[in-house]
């Protein structure tokens, strides 16, 4: 679900607001576990994401990570620019960190953010300056399936 704020210090101007005074966000928990027997020191932890997207924070140092209990949480917050086209949801997270034996160690998850963070919803257009068609060899899902992240937000009602 978008975290869909106004937020006082936004305004029409700011890159990352929109003209209604809206900042459309989304905040995105990673949760780190280790399955080895013995703790790791000094993980960090990078995010790479397209630059059209501002992120609370790129990089995160954890000093300590043990191999059992609670995974340790790293929320996210990732806002939209709105003076950048968005090319891509793609985001990669990675940790690295060196092993008890000092060999260097990676681990690599990728993940992609919702499309609604990114489109805004409207209502249809009678004389639409553009048009997408789409040619299918087979019967095409509902448009309500193929965009369902979009539709199933706060402030989308059931009938748009």
């Amino acid at each position: 679900m978008l975290d869909q704020t106004l937020e006082d210090d936004c305004d029409a101007d700011d890159p990352v607001g929109r003209v209604d005074g809206l900042v459309m966000q989304v905040t995105v928990n990673l949760f780190l576990s280790l399955q080895g027997k013995k703790p790791i020191q000094n993980v960090t932890v990078v995010l790479k994401a397209p630059s059209c997207f501002c992120l609370s924070q790129t990089s995160f140092k954890i000093d300590s990570l043990k191999p059992t209990g609670t995974p340790h949480v790293i929320p996210v917050v990732f806002r939209v620019w709105n003076n950048t086209l968005c090319s891509s949801l793609d985001i990669l997270a990675t940790a690295s960190y060196f092993s008890t034996s000092n060999e260097p160690r990676t681990v690599a998850c990728d993940f992609r953010l919702p499309f609604a963070l990114v489109a805004k919803l409207i209502q249809p257009v009678k004389n639409a300056t553009y048009k997408i068609q789409m040619d299918c060899n087979r019967q095409p899902p509902p448009l309500q399936t193929i965009f369902a992240n979009l539709l199933n937000q706060q402030h989308v009602s059931p009938s748009t």
